[in-house]
């Protein structure tokens, strides 16, 4: 396909959320964390996603979170072939301070969200693109949540987040 050329590379677990120490911020360099994202996304949509993960963290909450790309079949590319993803996508599941994946119930809270990497996304708050993991994994071609009981996967991944 073609090359797109509006687009800049941008982390998906960012550099600021790994300053513990110097080299926990470094592995936020590699290119395994970074793809094409449009500025309208990282500096401005995206950028408010993160801002709200910081706050909910502050808060002493356990935050379990993946992101990545949604690609068409024939996506363009920049540079070397690098392919652009034509959304992103995060998945972040809330849970309480020293929780884990055992602690995961049908109340817990996920926030699901589909942005799409295009200069409209700025449009809109983040929480407009909200969804549901099960949208995620349809568009994306993931499972998602393995390590929780199908029972509660079944409710929270249906669920639209309610972004409060």
């Amino acid at each position: 396909m073609g090359t797109a050329t509006a687009n800049r590379f941008g982390h998906l677990c960012p550099s600021a959320d790994r300053t513990d120490t110097a080299e926990d911020n470094s592995l936020t360099f590699k290119m395994t964390n970074m793809h094409p994202q449009r500025p309208e996304l990282n500096r401005v949509t995206w950028k408010a996603l993160e801002e709200h993960e910081r706050s909910l963290a502050k808060e002493h909450h356990e935050l379990y979170i993946v992101a990545g790309g949604i690609f068409d079949a024939n996506p363009p590319t920049i540079g070397h072939g690098v392919a652009v993803p034509k959304a992103d996508y995060k998945i972040i599941v809330v849970l309480g301070e020293g929780q884990s994946v055992e602690s995961v119930t049908t109340s817990t809270e996920v926030i699901p969200v589909v942005m799409p990497n295009d200069p409209s996304v700025k449009e809109r708050p983040w929480a407009a693109y909200a969804t549901s993991v099960d949208e995620v994994e349809k568009q994306s071609g993931y499972d998602f949540l393995s390590s929780v009981s199908v029972d509660v996967q079944r409710v929270i991944e249906a669920r639209v987040a309610v972004i409060h």
